[in-house]
């Protein structure tokens, strides 16, 4: 073998060294990244699932089921954790969606609380306004025998309906023990109210007939 094609045996052989050291150290740096990789999302997972159990126990649902991951068909450690990844942030968003919707109200979730519970005191005093209409139409003792009915009764079951209401369906399932229930609206709306309506419709009933 003459001079120059040892030098050139020499120089590939060099090359081949300093190839295999490259990919040496490319693993070397892919395991460390994965290794910071897995341990950011083992820490991530725990996280969540704690909020998962938390949040299932506020909202008075099953505690959630976390079993262990089939086998993935993707081979790429990198690929594979990218694709974890994105799959925790996915459920970190549906469980702020569940969380945001639980701390609205089933009822008009985007009103205030104020217009809400008038709306719901108004919706129940509504109804007594028709039972009030059914007592004048229907009583053949005319409206002074009905009136304890239609001035105390009535009102009454309309306000405790509508609280009732409120205090159910006009809540927050999350944060809705001091949740506004607007006691002296709904007051005013029925023990005002409907008597006002009535004192109107029997006005009425009377310039009509007479």
């Amino acid at each position: 073998m003459s001079w120059s094609e040892y030098a050139a045996a020499a120089r590939e052989l060099a090359e081949l060294r300093n190839a295999d050291d490259a990919a040496d150290a490319d693993r070397v740096s892919l395991a460390r990244t994965a290794q910071r990789d897995l341990e950011k999302l083992t820490k991530h997972l725990g996280a969540q699932q704690e909020h998962l159990v938390e949040l299932s126990r506020t909202l008075n649902l099953p505690a959630p089921h976390i079993g262990k991951a089939g086998r993935s068909p993707v081979t790429s450690i990198a690929e594979a954790l990218h694709r974890a990844a994105d799959a925790a942030n996915a459920a970190d968003d549906a469980a702020r969606e569940a969380g945001n919707a639980a701390s609205k109200p089933i009822l008009f979730p985007e009103l205030s609380p104020g217009s809400r519970n008038a709306l719901i005191y108004t919706f129940w005093s509504m109804i007594g306004w028709v039972l009030q209409c059914g007592l004048l139409t229907a009583s053949d003792e005319g409206a002074l025998e009905t009136a304890p009915w239609a001035l105390c009764g009535l009102p009454a079951v309309a306000f405790f309906a509508g609280f009732i209401t409120v205090s159910t369906l006009g809540k927050p399932r999350t944060g809705g023990a001091d949740y506004p229930k607007h006691l002296r609206l709904g007051g005013v709306i029925c023990f005002v109210g409907m008597p006002v309506f009535w004192i109107a419709l029997v006005a009425a009933t009377k310039l009509l007939f007479s």
